[in-house]
């Protein structure tokens, strides 16, 4: 881009001398012809007060000395003529040492740039109008303790304070909503509904009606009884030596079946053996071999 508007710049300086140049061409052309007529003219004194002419900056001043100006003129005084050439100021040249500074390239407007620029300005209005978005924190939630629901305002929560019902129970506070009720009113008052009710428990005992402990069917009625059952729970209680004692009788039980399961498939697979007085079977015929 620096580049682009570095030629830029470059041909709008080329564009100004050929203007000014042009300019100084037209001007010097009537200047001339002045200054023929001057010359032909007889020469006047010098005024003695001097015309003071203030130039700015874009005036350029040309001092031109007349003295033999003509080689039929015998007049040896000398007379300057001032010119004064007003030219347009030149034109602002272009810094572009920062992006900032450089000028925006015109764009021409065509359709798609027409739609896009009203899509963009349709969308700034749409943003402009909508709601501002508003961020709830944990601070700004009013909680019904008894219905465990919580609520970003307090007409919210007062909407739902209406709702709540009373406990009908005798000296009881509670109020929640319907359902939130229902469970107070079977956790803590034992009230069901039809038909939500609490399955009884079997009233029989699995074992007999005399045992000590119920369910087992153990009836110790003697201290001794008591003792032994005891002992023999010791017995089979999982210490280190239980374990390990077990798992050598697991091991004997184990070796006692593979000796076992090994003798039998010895016996299935044995050759019978043929005796004294028992007779061979009868070979088969040649004839089919």
């Amino acid at each position: 881009m620096n580049q682009y508007y570095q030629q830029q710049q470059q041909q709008q300086y080329y564009y100004y001398q050929q203007q000014q140049q042009q300019y100084y061409q037209q001007q010097q052309q009537p200047q001339q012809s002045k200054l023929t007529h001057l010359i032909s003219q007889p020469s006047h004194p010098k005024p003695s007060t001097k015309q003071t002419t203030t130039t700015t900056t874009h005036k350029l001043k040309f001092n031109l000395n007349l003295s033999n100006f003509h080689p039929n003129s015998f007049n040896t005084n000398s007379r300057t003529i001032n010119i004064h050439i007003h030219l347009p100021p030149p034109p602002r040249l272009l810094h572009l040492s920062h992006r900032s500074s450089c000028p925006t390239i015109p764009t021409i407007p065509t359709p798609n740039n027409r739609h896009q620029q009203n899509h963009h300005q349709n969308q700034n209005d749409n943003s402009s109008n909508k709601r501002p978005k508003t961020h709830h924190n944990q601070l700004e939630k009013f909680r019904c303790e008894e219905c465990r629901q919580d609520y970003y305002n307090l007409m919210d929560l007062s909407n739902h304070l209406r709702n709540h019902i009373k406990c009908d129970y005798q000296d009881c506070k509670f109020e929640a909503i319907q359902n939130i009720l229902d469970l107070h009113r079977e956790d803590r008052h034992l009230i069901f509904k039809p038909g939500r009710e609490p399955k009884k428990a079997n009233p029989k005992p699995d074992g007999p009606l005399n045992a000590t402990i119920q369910g087992l069917g153990y009836a110790l009625k003697t201290q001794e009884e008591i003792d032994n059952w005891i002992q023999e729970r010791k017995k089979k209680w999982p210490t280190k030596a239980v374990i390990t004692q077990k798992k050598a009788h697991a091991e004997e039980k184990k070796q006692k079946i593979l000796s076992e399961l090994s003798n039998k498939h010895k016996n299935e697979h044995k050759k019978p053996e043929t005796g004294v007085g028992q007779e061979r079977p009868a070979r088969r015929s040649s004839k089919y071999r």
